[in-house]
């Protein structure tokens, strides 16, 4: 009997958990089933209007960073351009080679070609015409000078030629120039100087030749005090063992000349359609030991035979800063 009462009592109590939790799960179906309230739309509403600008502001910012780089990478190329140009610009009018049509209108007579293709048999480097100098970079109302400046349009007109490089160059970046008033040596940041060795046999100078020997052990100064005072002192006629050198000679038909060129290696700097650049790392820089011999007269100059005896690599030395 009392254990059916008990029964009894748990399920009572079973079916009181049971009403319970059905109505538990009634609210919360209701409560799931009922729209949001208007304070909740705007809430979620400036949510989402927030997470927008915050995407928009960071597609802008990428889109800016991107142009930026872009910007910077065509403004980099474009300035290397500029320069490139500016420095080819420059080159073509001072460090070039000649043409074609340039090297035919300074030809060497075809009766000099034919001995000194003897002749370079026995070492000789090259034969060459050199022009007296003419002012060609500026406006004249003299019509033959006009066509000489056109016909001889290579750098230097001519008149300046670089042992170190073969070719004719401006007469900043020349071993040798025939001036009006005769054969000048060198040319920018350079010390360079001549001497006469009177008629002698071009093919069998050597570096032990007397005036050769002097010129070739002559030890070039790698301070700037000391490479201004020699280039003063060569300027003016410099005197080494015996021998008088000198930045200066006067041509003679017939004669032969040493002549040393020590190019500098270093920095100088020139300004070309508003680029500015170190002029020395277009040119070619070394030290050489020439012997050239004047083998024809003509209207405009001298023909003149050439052996390069020695060519090494130049020193170089600070500019002081002003």
């Amino acid at each position: 009997m009392l254990g059916s009462k008990r029964k009894i009592v748990w399920e009572r109590i079973g079916i009181l958990i049971f009403a319970v939790l059905m109505s538990f799960s009634l609210m919360e179906s209701s409560l799931r089933a009922q729209p949001p309230s208007d304070e909740t739309r705007r809430r979620i509403a400036e949510q989402d209007a927030v997470r927008q600008q915050e995407r928009a502001k960071n597609a802008a910012s990428q889109e800016k960073a991107m142009q930026d780089a872009f910007n910077d990478s065509a403004a980099a190329a474009n300035n290397a351009m500029s320069k490139s140009l500016s420095i080819d610009r420059y080159k073509k009018a001072n460090l070039r080679d000649a043409t074609d049509a340039e090297k035919a209108a300074i030809a060497v007579d075809s009766d000099l070609v034919r001995d000194y293709q003897k002749l370079s048999l026995s070492g000789i480097s090259g034969i060459n015409r050199v022009l007296s100098q003419v002012q060609c970079g500026h406006a004249t109302a003299d019509e033959s000078l006009k066509s000489r400046c056109l016909k001889y349009s290579m750098p230097g007109n001519g008149s300046s030629f670089s042992f170190r490089s073969n070719g004719y160059r401006a007469t900043r970046y020349a071993d040798l120039t025939l001036t009006q008033d005769g054969f000048v040596a060198g040319g920018v940041r350079s010390i360079s100087f001549l001497a006469d060795l009177g008629v002698k046999e071009i093919s069998l100078v050597t570096l032990e030749s007397n005036g050769v020997k002097q010129a070739s052990q002559y030890s070039a100064p790698k301070e700037y005090q000391f490479v201004k005072q020699d280039w003063e002192a060569f300027d003016g006629g410099k005197r080494i063992d015996g021998i008088e050198f000198s930045r200066r000679a006067k041509p003679v038909v017939g004669n032969t000349y040493v002549l040393r060129s020590i190019a500098y290696r270093g920095t100088s700097y020139q300004k070309s359609y508003e680029t500015t650049f170190n002029e020395l790392d277009l040119d070619e820089r070394t030290d050489v030991v020439v012997v050239f011999k004047i083998v024809k007269q003509d209207s405009e100059g001298y023909t003149i035979i050439w052996r390069q005896l020695s060519s090494s690599k130049a020193p170089s030395y600070e500019y002081p800063s002003k």
